[in-house]
Order: structure tokens, then sequence, then C-alpha cells
């Protein structure tokens, strides 16, 4: 992941999975851009505020042999050869050009090394350089078979660096957020495959074993028949269980005890939650009253979407004035800073492990067991 410290900053990911690159772009300050698709590169455009336009590329470099990575470079060539204006690239170039950017046991390539160095001086590109993490990439062994490398880089023109000569270039380890937020993405679909594969549908199981109970009752009669009804009401009490704790969880009622069979209790006090937080009718800015469920849908809809796009919304002073100040100065600057990590586990070890999931779809107890 890389970070450039100036008006843009841009974020790249890669799922060791797919493979699959993601880039995200996002600027402090307003600016417009000209997306120019090509087969070559699609660069971006850039008209800021203040200031001259500006050309910002997007770069994937060939990973394979070196005639592919040469054919990769003549690509990005061509965008110089039809272009003006000064110019940024920022990307995966899967080359090496220093000995310090590669961690392994094998040496660099030194004639890919010199020709991409003069394939620079050719376009009149300076290389940013990096400050923080190394390498951008590893393939994940052990030992001596151990590689790293630095593949990601910035390059830009001298007339850029004139516009923008503060710029840095920081490399961020694949950890924190993303890589836990990549991970319980990973977790939960292979949760949702288990509890279809082993659970299935905990209704069809339940009324499984009652007819199954059933045809003991009536038409088993062989030595082990008390056994068998044995085996087969434990069977159902822990479906019987398993749905309980299910209603539990969706009612989120933490005084009721499990073990109660207090499944239709559950049932009720979810749907009397559903029906409660149900809006039947609302009245649009208009003043006209809207009851029909997709008209509902659609002022709400509507209503945020306008203001998410305007820079200064107008909120009715009536609503504001219904919201009464409870919270002092010195309390909101406690809230804004950020919680260290012992407030964390703190929250955290508090919470009832069956409350409502979180926005990554998991409970409190999914965390509990490891304090991760």
């Amino acid at each position: 992941m890389t970070g450039l410290s100036t008006q843009m900053s841009l974020t790249a990911s890669k799922d060791s999975r797919t493979r699959m690159i993601t880039l995200q772009i996002s600027w402090a300050q307003i600016l417009s851009c000209w997306i120019m698709v090509t087969w070559v590169v699609p660069p971006l455009k850039e008209w800021p505020a203040n200031g001259l336009p500006w050309l910002f590329i997007c770069y994937y470099g060939s990973p394979y042999d070196f005639n592919s990575k040469v054919e990769s470079w003549n690509m990005l060539a061509k965008t110089d050869d039809n272009n003006q204006l000064p110019w940024l690239v920022i990307g995966d170039f899967n080359i090496i050009l220093h000995d310090i950017e590669k961690f392994s046991s094998q040496p660099i390539d030194t004639n890919e090394v010199v020709f991409f160095h003069n394939k620079i001086l050719d376009l009149d590109l300076v290389d940013l350089g990096t400050t923080g993490f190394p390498f951008t990439w590893s393939n994940m062994r052990i030992g001596h078979a151990l590689t790293k490398q630095t593949l990601g880089r910035g390059l830009a023109t001298k007339s850029w660096l004139i516009l923008y000569p503060n710029t840095t270039i920081s490399n961020m380890m694949d950890i924190g957020a993303f890589l836990i937020a990549r991970r319980l993405k990973y977790i939960k679909f292979k949760l949702r495959v288990w509890n279809k594969e082993v659970y299935g549908y905990i209704k069809t199981n339940i009324n499984e074993c009652k007819q199954h109970l059933h045809f003991l009752h009536n038409k088993y009669f062989i030595h082990d028949r008390n056994q068998a009804l044995a085996l087969d009401r434990k069977h159902l009490k822990d479906w019987q269980d398993i749905e309980e704790k299910f209603w539990k969880t969706k009612n989120r009622d933490q005084f009721i005890k499990l073990g109660d069979q207090n499944r239709n209790y559950f049932h009720r006090a979810t749907k009397s939650r559903t029906r409660r937080n149900k809006i039947d009718i609302i009245q649009d800015n208009k003043g006209a009253w809207i009851t029909d469920y997709q008209e509902v849908k659609n002022c709400f809809t509507h209503h945020f979407s306008t203001m998410n796009k305007t820079e200064n919304p107008t909120i009715n002073p009536e609503i504001i004035d219904l919201i009464h100040t409870t919270i002092t100065i010195d309390e909101n600057t406690m809230l804004n800073r950020t919680p260290d990590y012992n407030e964390v586990m703190s929250i955290l070890f508090s919470m009832e492990k069956d409350k409502a999931l979180g926005p990554d779809g998991f409970p409190p107890n999914f965390f509990k067991p490891t304090g991760s």
C-alpha cells in the first residue's frame, strides 16, 4: 500500500488469492479530472482548483519475462510521446533498480537494472523514492527460500516536481484494519459455507427429527428401540437448543436464560421489534404524506443522496431543536480522540456475547476467545 503526501492519496491493495489489484484514489482538495481510456494505460488528466493541469497514470508492469516487461514499458512510453503535460506515474512496476530493493539468496539481474535505468532517463523521469516499510512484495516463504522485493514505486517528470516539490511516498505493511477486514470477509464466507453444510436449515432438521421420532414410536419394534428413541430425542433436543439460541441472538434479550424452551417468546419479541421499527407513513419535504412502501423507500433514498451530494445541506432547525445538548465540550474532545488498546479491550469484554453484529458481521463473542 502506497500513500502520496500531497493533494492526492493512492491506496493500492492486492488480493493474494485472486491476484487482483485494487486502486483507490482520493483528493484532499477539490480537483476536476478527465479519464482518458486507452488500451495502453488509463491516465487521469487533472485540473486542480489552483494550479496547472497535469497527468496521473496508474501503472502495472508485466511480472513475467524480460521481453514482457519491456513491452509494458513501451506502452508507458507511448503516453509520453502524445503528452505535453507534467505527469506522475505510480504503480507496481515489477522491476528492481537497486540492490537494497531485493532481499533474497538470488542476486538481482544487473542487465535488467541497467536497461530500465536508461529507460527512466530517456523519459526524463525522476524516482520519488519511498519511506516506511522497505519491501512491497514477498513470496511468503521461510528460510533461504524467502524473497522480498520493492516492486511498487512512483516516477514523475521534473516539470511535475516543480508543481509539487515536497511530495513523498510511504510504503505501509499490509497489516491493521485492511488485513483484518479482508481476513474477516474470508472467514465470513467460510462460516456461511460451514453453516449450510453442517447445520443446514434449523427448522427442516427439527421437523426431520420429529418425523423420525414418530416413526420409531409407531413402527420400530426391534431390540434396540429404547436406545434409538433416546438418541433421537437427544438430536431433537440439540436442534431445539440451537433454534432457541438463534432466536435469542435475533431478539438480543440478555435477561431470559437459555435452556428454558423460550423459542416462542424470542420469536414473538423479534417480530414485535420488527413491527416497531417499521415505517408505514412519512411526510416528504412538500408536506405530502406517503404510504406506499416503495415510495417511502425512494423518499429516504432521494433525501439522503441529495444531502451527501450537497456541500452545505439545509437542515430543518425545528428538527435540530428537538435534539437536546447532552455532551459537553470536554466530553466531545474525549469522544473524538483515538482510543487506546486497553480501552478497546475493556469495552469489548464488557459487551454481552450475543449482542447485535458489528459492521463486519461478527458478534462480540467471536473476538473474545482470542482478544484480537
